[in-house]
């Protein structure tokens, strides 16, 4: 599995970059798609965890790991649900 995702992964960049160097305006375009469908994600994710009986309502009291505190900075008492508003802010 390891092998098969990295060979995606090097094909996807070589492929980026030669359309890349076709054409920046597209790729620059296509990141902002990718980047609208992740804030997108993060907005579902975020409602599903803050309602009732929701998938991930449990996340909202759930204790946010040990890393993503110290790369937020955040408070020791920060949840998954602050973690994640924390990612879609990004």
């Amino acid at each position: 599995m390891r092998v098969f995702i990295l060979m995606q992964q090097v094909a996807f960049t070589t492929v980026f970059f030669i359309a890349y160097l076709i054409s920046p305006r597209y790729c620059h375009k296509f990141v902002g798609y990718l980047e609208e469908a992740a804030f997108k994600n993060y907005t579902m994710i975020l409602q599903d965890i803050d309602k009732k009986g929701g998938i991930l309502s449990h996340w909202k009291d759930r204790a946010a790991g040990k890393d993503a505190v110290d790369y937020y900075r955040f408070d020791h008492t920060a949840t998954m649900r602050d973690l994640i508003l924390a990612i879609r802010a990004d």
